[in-house]
């Protein structure tokens, strides 16, 4: 009985090890750099913004 109890264990650890082995670690994936992206502003809007009293100029 003590035996069959061992068995059945240690079959479950080796059958685990076996799945984690091939679906528990993925291969890496190389990551794409991050992209510099420049934002250029429309120049119209610098006027509008200066000309509102809600928005200030900081220098």
């Amino acid at each position: 009985m003590k035996w069959d109890i061992l068995a059945i264990s240690g079959g479950l650890i080796a059958f685990g090890t076996v799945v984690w082995t091939f679906w528990g670690n993925p291969e890496t994936v190389t990551r794409a750099q991050p992209v510099h992206q420049e934002l250029a502003a429309d120049p119209d809007l610098k006027l509008i913004s200066e000309r509102s009293p809600y928005m200030r100029t900081e220098r």
